[in-house]
Formats: C-alpha cells, sequence, structure tokens
C-alpha cells in the first residue's frame, strides 16, 4: 500500500509518526539561549532487505536526516543524519553508524542546535528502530579524546549515551575516552526527555501556519505603505502651506473647541442685534 510521508504510517501499536516532520525546539528558561526558538526539518528512512523465502528482515538501515531550518540561506541550509544499521548474518546492530566496521558515535552540527535535545530526540529515533531486534549485539560506540571538550561539555557527552542504557569502559580517569560495554539491543533505553523542549508538528499544518503568517504580514505591511503614504502627503501640505495645515489640523482635532467657538460667535452676534 502506497502511504504519505506526511500521515503517520500503521495502525495500533505498530502505528508510527509521519515520515517527515517539523520540530520546534525552544530553550528552556535558566539556558543561556533561554526564549530563543529552533525550528527543524525532520525526515526519516527506512530500507529493509527481506529473505525471498522466509520473509524476515536480514538486513536494514535506518537514516534519519534533519534541516536547520532558522539558520544559513535558501540555497545554503545546514543538515546533518543520525544512523543505524543492522545485519543479521553478522549478528550485530550500529546505533551510530551504516555499517558494522566502525564502532562510530553521533554529533549535531551546527553547534548551535547543541543543548536543546535535539541530539536525544535523533538518537532515540534510531535506538527505538533497533529494539525490533532484541537479540542482537550493539555494535560499540567509541568516545573520542577530541569530542570530549571541557568537563561540562565532556559529562553531558558521557550522560548522554549514558540515558540510553550505555555502559563505558574508559581509558583514563577524566572518562575523556573509551568504548561501550556488550549490550542486546533489547537492553537499551528509549528516552522521552526530548519532550521537555520539543514539539512535533506535521508538515503540512506548519506550512499552512506559516502561508498564514505571511499572508497577516503582507496585509500589516500594505496598511503601513498606506499610513506612511498619507503621512508624506500631510508633510508635503504642511510644508508648502504651514498656516493652512495649521488650521485644519486645530479642526481636526479640536472639534468641540471649534463647536463652542461657534457657539459663542454666534450667541453674540445675536445678543448684539437684539439690543440694536
Amino acid at each position: 500500500m502506497i502511504t504519505s510521508s506526511f500521515r503517520p504510517q500503521g495502525h495500533g501499536q505498530t502505528r508510527r509518526k509521519p515520515d517527515v516532520r517539523v520540530l520546534e525546539i525552544k530553550r528552556v528558561a535558566d539556558s543561556t539561549d533561554a526564549g530563543r526558538v529552533d525550528w527543524i526539518l525532520v525526515e526519516r528512512k527506512e530500507e529493509l532487505e527481506r529473505d525471498p523465502r522466509t520473509n524476515e528482515v536480514h538486513r536494514g538501515k535506518i537514516s534519519v536526516f534533519y534541516w536547520d531550518l532558522s539558520a544559513g540561506t535558501a540555497s545554503d541550509i545546514p543538515d546533518g543524519e543520525f544512523l543505524g544499521f543492522y545485519d543479521k548474518g553478522f549478528d550485530g546492530i550500529s546505533i551510530t553508524s551504516s555499517s558494522l566496521s566502525t564502532g562510530g558515535y553521533v554529533r549535531v552540527d551546527p553547534p548551535r542546535l547543541r543543548g536543546g535535545r535535539l541530539g536525544t530526540y535523533l538518537m532515540n529515533e534510531v535506538v527505538g528502530w533497533a529494539k525490533q531486534w532484541p537479540d542482537t549485539p550493539v555494535r560499540q560506540v567509541t568516545l573520542l579524546v577530541g569530542d570530549a571538550g571541557d568537563p561540562q561539555s565532556r559529562l553531558r557527552r558521557n550522560r548522554f549515551y549514558e540515558r540510553f542504557g550505555l555502559e563505558f569502559d574508559f581509558t583514563d580517569k577524566d572518562k575523556s575516552a573509551g568504548v561501550s560495554r556488550s549490550i542486546l539491543a533489547g537492553n537499551l533505553k528509549e528516552v522521552t526527555t526530548w519532550a521537555q523542549t520539543i514539539t512535533e508538528h506535521d508538515l503540512p499544518r506548519y506550512l499552512r501556519a506559516a502561508l498564514s503568517d505571511a499572508e497577516e504580514m503582507a496585509v500589516t505591511a500594505r496598511i503601513q505603505v498606506r499610513d506612511f503614504k498619507e503621512l508624506y502627503g500631510e508633510l508635503r501640505f504642511a510644508e508648502r502651506h504651514p498656516v493652512r495645515w495649521i488650521a485644519s489640523a486645530w479642526l481636526r482635532n479640536r472639534p468641540a473647541g471649534v463647536a463652542i467657538a461657534v457657539v459663542g460667535i454666534v450667541a453674540a452676534a445675536w445678543s448684539g442685534f437684539k439690543l440694536v
């Protein structure tokens, strides 16, 4: 059956989010970027190869692509991807790479997107996919000294993997480098803390809302142009006829005063007429 990438996939317990979605990332109040909102386009692509005799999956791959809609230009949008790979023949699954030949690791780029739990969201997609094969060993994840950064960044990196159930054998006391211990895919943990900062939107509704905002902005712009033209005409009139402009402005802005003055003049004239 042909289905749209913009609609949820499957039914019941197998129901899955749309393959294409938009993420709204709001920074938490106590962060250095508090109040900032980032918009990320995400696409999930899955490839499965099945044994023609048993219909069992003997090889699979997942790619979770993302594009930073809040940065770059229309012709140069920052992007990246998180990968996973399964191979029944080699009895292994990777949650960081498109093959079993490397330990691999993950990183969110550009750096401006870090700290909003986007990495947790993307990794959770891969881990949830990997748990389809619970008895399959997970290939090791390699932590490098070059990725450790300062102590705070190193701690955040290590906790990132540990939340998904990985444990590490570190090669130094600072825990800057190491490899993950053996674990079966079924023992990996899915993490949902991304929901504290991320809201999912389906693409059609996101585009409809963006179009409505653009239409509203266009109407506002037309009103502002009209008001500017009227103001410019007013200024030109004031420049050419200052006395008339002052009189007309006074008449427009002080109608009550004008009415009183007119009544007073009429009353005085009438009184004078009666006396005569």
